[in-house]
């Protein structure tokens, strides 16, 4: 059994605080965490030029894990991403649809998130510097549309809670591996 650590609870508490915020959900009291967060994010209104919600250019993937490595593929193409093993263990979890005993962090996000009533709409992972990919997490609250930047493994930990979509662009995914 994984127990969470400090650092995963700190990151649980950050995330429900942040999304408190920017979604003026109001906890006891009445009283509403201030809009100001040192985080910088994305908060987009539905209906308005939503650039960052096109699809064009992105393909779909299917995930798959082995312990330290989650491989996307589409079509005939993959690409691998290493990652630790408590985040593989995390993702095999959440494609399964299986919780242990005791919830997993990206078990109690998504259960903060149902609870908020937020939606998950999709993962984007955009590019690729030095080696380290980058992502965004697309979360909707009434007409609020919020563009998480994450880590990809982090973004597919809570997608596949949802089963929700994951995109990732054509370029990236032309450069990994053919696998037909």
């Amino acid at each position: 059994m994984r127990r969470l650590n400090f650092l995963d609870l700190a990151l649980v508490v950050l995330i429900a605080l942040i999304f408190a915020g920017l979604f003026d959900i109001s906890f006891s009291n009445n009283k509403t965490i201030a809009e100001e967060e040192p985080i910088e994010v994305s908060l987009l209104e539905e209906g308005t030029a939503l650039g960052d919600l096109s699809l064009e250019g992105y393909s779909g993937v299917e995930v798959s894990v082995n312990p330290g490595l989650i491989q996307l593929t589409s079509e005939c193409r993959a690409i691998i991403l290493n990652i630790n093993q408590d985040t593989s263990y995390s993702i095999k979890k959440g494609l399964d649809g299986d919780v242990d005993f005791r919830p997993l962090t990206h078990d109690t996000i998504k259960s903060i998130l149902e609870n908020y009533g937020i939606e998950v709409m999709m993962v984007k992972i955009y590019d690729l510097k030095t080696g380290t990919y980058f992502a965004d997490l697309f979360l909707k609250k009434d007409n609020k549309i919020l563009n998480l930047d994450t880590r990809p493994s982090d973004a597919i930990s809570i997608a596949v809670r949802f089963d929700k979509p994951i995109y990732i662009r054509n370029d990236l995914l032309e450069a990994g591996t053919e696998v037909c």
